[in-house]
């Protein structure tokens, strides 16, 4: 039961960034899209199999219209990494309420197995970045199951 509760807790506290650039505070635009990131970008089964963990950085352009284009990966992780997030960046059809030039955004990939994390995710420094807007978390939980004798 209280593996249950740590791994609620933990599935809460990473749905929040670490930081968020002063150009979007409030912005729900920006919420929204991060949510959406959050729910669809999922943690790829060969990048588990291989113990895949740590950081990498999207850069996207905003056009007039407000909507995503051009996203492209700045700091790679591992292909299959790579490829999911831009899958899912790609698919987002809202739009952003935000000036049309380019944004980067980052993403933490890492495990959490049972109470014990396996890399813990260092913010990003925004100031590295052009136009920074956030950074998540996209996480794989492996919730240990109790063996339970049959007769």
């Amino acid at each position: 039961m209280k593996a249950l509760y740590l791994a609620i807790s933990v599935l809460l506290f990473c749905t929040k960034g670490y930081s968020q650039s002063a150009i979007v505070k409030g912005d729900s635009t920006v919420d929204a899209f991060k949510y959406y990131l959050i729910r669809h970008t999922r943690y790829p089964i060969i990048a588990l199999e291989n113990d895949v963990q740590g950081d990498m950085m999207i850069e996207f352009k905003l056009g007039n219209d407000e909507k995503i284009s051009d996203a492209r990966i700045v700091k790679s992780l591992s292909r299959e990494c790579d490829s999911m997030a831009l899958l899912s960046i790609r698919k987002y059809a809202g739009i952003l309420q935000l000036p049309s030039k380019e944004y980067a955004i980052g993403l933490h990939y890492f495990v959490i197995q049972g109470e014990t994390i396996h890399s813990d995710p260092v913010p990003f420094n925004p100031n590295l970045y052009k136009n920074f807007l956030f950074e998540t978390n996209i996480t794989f939980v492996v919730v240990p199951r109790k063996r339970e004798i049959v007769y």
